[in-house]
């Protein structure tokens, strides 16, 4: 009887192990100063839709002794009448994955707090293709607003799958894109009933979230959020001949802009630079 030679497993581990895609390529950037600009549609809310910013403001702020990432949004709904809406999410890139523990909406006339129990796990550490993980955590939402108002708990299992180890093409109002595909499947389930939603969200490592389509089955619901532009960071550049004061460029363009020895991509239809004049930027369209 022949034996089957023990490296062949190994070999096998070891190819899974290659095609493993981590968190931190997923997670997109978590720097302070980065942000996007979404165009969010609903076929339940007709032709307009919402303009949605995130924005990631502050690296300093803890929760429970764990230092997060506060990442701001800002919506601004066209559709019946413009409202806006401000929202901040606390989360944590680590050998954990990308973790979110709580979340704040602000809205006109009321202001509401969720928190996790133990965390939305949005990306697990590392991802093979094809394989789900799945996730188990409770949501309980308290009108801050309003202390009268009893909190609502709601039970969710989440799941969440990498499509495929290698990048797609994906085209949005931004341009196209060579993105990673994800699929996570969340039912929630509280007093009011169940409901779930699948949502497929194309990832750009440099950038983050591109595209996500949302859907309900046994519904004709669905959403999307359509990257726009985003900003990588606000580079602090030398001011003209005769000014020793740097000033700051905000810098949007559909190509790379080498400002000194960093170079920054910001997808749009124009070039604006604050009281600067660079010339690296003067072939800039």
């Amino acid at each position: 009887m022949r034996s089957r030679p023990i490296n062949t497993p190994i070999e096998c581990l070891e190819a899974r192990r290659l095609l493993a895609v981590s968190a931190t390529t997923l997670a997109g950037p978590q720097t302070v100063g980065f942000s996007r600009t979404y165009n969010a549609t609903s076929s339940g809310l007709g032709p307009a839709g919402t303009s949605i910013m995130f924005e990631i403001n502050g690296g300093g702020a803890k929760l429970d002794g764990l230092r997060v990432l506060r990442v701001d949004q800002s919506f601004k709904t066209t559709t019946p009448t413009v409202m806006r809406t401000a929202a901040s999410s606390y989360q944590r890139l680590d050998g954990l994955g990308l973790r979110v523990f709580q979340t704040s909406t602000r809205a006109r006339t009321s202001v509401s707090l969720t928190t996790f129990d133990p965390f939305v796990l949005s990306v697990p550490p590392s991802m093979v293709a094809g394989k789900s993980y799945p996730k188990e955590y409770t949501a309980t939402r308290r009108a801050v607003s309003n202390p009268s108002v009893p909190p609502v708990v709601t039970t969710y299992t989440s799941s969440v799958r990498l499509v495929s180890e290698k990048p797609v093409g994906v085209r949005t109002r931004a341009g196209r894109f060579a993105a990673y595909e994800l699929v996570t499947e969340t039912t929630g389930r509280n007093a009011a009933g169940t409901a779930t939603t699948v949502s497929r969200a194309w990832i750009v490592p440099s950038i983050g979230m591109v595209k996500m389509v949302t859907t309900s089955p046994g519904s004709t619901l669905q959403s999307t959020f359509d990257l726009r532009s985003y900003l990588l960071a606000q580079a602090k550049v030398a001011a003209v001949a005769g000014d020793a004061k740097p000033r700051t460029a905000s810098v949007v363009s559909r190509g790379p802009l080498v400002l000194g020895a960093k170079t920054f991509l910001h997808l749009g239809t124009r070039v604006r630079i604050a009281d600067a004049l660079l010339a690296s930027a003067k072939d800039v369209r």
